[in-house]
């Protein structure tokens, strides 16, 4: 079970090893950075039914998941600068906190 409620359906390791990709029962997906032991980025949802299978590119930009039922693939870019697009469109600008909490792997600048 993670968080008490949702179960670990698929998991993935970049190539290089440096992430580890986890998708479960709910549908979201968690990227974790396995050097600083923090979640790297956002939590990637999108689908309400469970993630079969994951894999990133071999690359390591970008990971794909396989959800439940639906013959779906979904595409998850990894890459910081998408990442910050994201959060902005979410929240509308992104404080020096926020920034350390969600992508702490490059240095603060202003945003949005």
């Amino acid at each position: 079970m993670l968080n008490g409620r949702t179960t670990l359906e698929s998991s993935a390791f970049s190539r290089d090893g440096r992430l580890l990709a986890i998708g479960n029962t709910d549908g979201e997906v968690r990227v974790w950075d396995m050097e600083t032991n923090r979640q790297y980025g956002l939590t990637l949802a999108g689908n309400p039914r469970p993630v079969t299978s994951l894999a990133f590119a071999e690359d390591g930009r970008t990971l794909y998941a396989a959800i439940r039922d639906q013959g779906v693939l979904r595409e998850f870019p990894l890459d910081v600068n998408r990442n910050i697009d994201t959060l902005c469109s979410r929240s509308g600008h992104l404080t020096e906190a926020e920034w350390r909490t969600h992508i702490p792997e490059a240095p603060y600048r202003k945003t949005c």
